[in-house]
């Protein structure tokens, strides 16, 4: 992950690279031992990256990027084959995003505001499995109490 902050906070990047390979493991009842186990495995990679740069005052504004290949098989301990469950899913997406934020620093912050809005388009021309938006707003608020506590 990389974040930064240019040009005295005129534009800013988020960017994130990665690789997941979960193996969960669950236990359920069985008559004979007691308990099977059973693997969930989820494995893939992801990509994320927004830049945005300052609008007026406190306002930002910008364009993300959404990448997600990832697939998912069901293994029960004793029984040939794997369980598939024929969930590879690839999502990726282009969206847009505002940003209000009168925060004192974006880590840690003391006091301040911050306002964000999504917007995600996920499309099949994009390369996705399918065509959907997704819209996120989120908003949190920061009050220093005293040196060493902050309500948020």
């Amino acid at each position: 992950m990389q974040q930064n902050y240019w040009n005295n906070d005129k534009w800013r990047f988020t960017g994130v690279i990665g690789a997941a390979d979960l193996r969960l493991s669950l236990l359920t009842p069985d008559q004979d031992s007691g308990a099977a186990a059973v693997d969930w495995r989820i494995d893939g990679n992801f990509l994320f990256a927004k830049i945005g740069r300052k609008l007026k005052g406190e306002w930002y504004g910008g364009i993300k990027a959404r990448m997600i290949d990832a697939h998912q098989s069901i293994g029960i301990v004793g029984s040939e084959p794997d369980l598939d469950t024929g969930n590879d899913i690839l999502s990726a997406g282009l969206g847009i995003n505002l940003e209000y934020d009168s925060r004192d620093m974006p880590i840690n912050s003391y006091s301040g505001r911050h306002l964000n809005l999504d917007t995600l388009f996920n499309d099949e021309a994009l390369g996705s499995d399918a065509t959907y938006q997704s819209y996120i707003a989120t908003f949190r608020s920061y009050h220093r109490l005293n040196d060493s506590l902050v309500l948020a």
